[in-house]
């Protein structure tokens, strides 16, 4: 009796061992799903910096735009967007009188947050303030005696509008991003500078 009961003690903690003991594959599934978890769940970034570049306003007016984005945690990004305009058939058209305004150049300080810890696909809000400046003209009423006449006045404007916009982002092979947003803002200082300032883009981008 007292053999078997020393034989039963030192097979005890094999047996619970064994029971505990998961599969080989359904061991690296659970840990492979744990670390997703933990990634989804703390505020620790593995690549919180991002560069891109706007296709679509390349695309769509030759504006080239710049960015530079810094996650903070899962919910708050802050970034920089920078962009020349170089749309020949608009600044021709400025000369021939069919616009107002041409816009030259804009610097765009941003802060987004995030509407879900999902760091391979989220939607977002934004913020923004945006430093523009190009050409404007008008019409000049110059008085010669009985008569007047007008002639086109160009001048130069800078200003700074506030706005909002939305959009998403997604994340490819963890490198590689996508975000595509739309908004707009009101400028709020110049008369001379045209009252809303468009905030649509869609950039390629890589986190590092």
């Amino acid at each position: 009796m007292k053999k078997h009961l020393i034989t039963l003690l030192f097979l005890f903690p094999v047996l619970i061992f064994s029971q505990n003991k998961l599969p080989e594959d359904s061991n690296r599934k659970k840990k492979k799903k744990e670390n997703y978890d933990l990634f989804r769940n703390v505020s620790i970034i593995d690549h919180p910096h991002e560069i891109k570049f706007d296709v679509l306003s390349y695309a769509l007016n030759g504006r080239i735009q710049v960015a530079y984005e810094f996650q903070k945690n899962l919910n708050w990004y802050f970034g920089m967007s920078a962009s020349i305009h170089k749309n020949k058939d608009r600044n021709d058209s400025f000369y021939r009188d069919k616009y107002h305004y041409l816009p030259k150049y804009d610097a765009t300080p941003y802060v987004r947050y995030a509407l879900t810890t999902d760091q391979k696909k989220l939607y977002f809000v934004e913020g923004f303030l945006s430093v523009n400046g190009g050409d404007h003209k008008d019409l000049e009423r110059i008085v010669n005696g009985a008569t007047a006449i007008y002639q086109i006045k160009n001048d130069t404007y800078m200003d700074i509008a506030a706005g909002v916009a939305v959009g998403f982002k997604v994340l490819v092979k963890k490198r590689f991003i996508i975000d595509a947003y739309a908004g707009g803002g009101a400028n709020l200082l110049n008369e001379k500078s045209p009252k809303y300032v468009p905030r649509i883009g869609a950039n390629i981008g890589y986190c590092f």
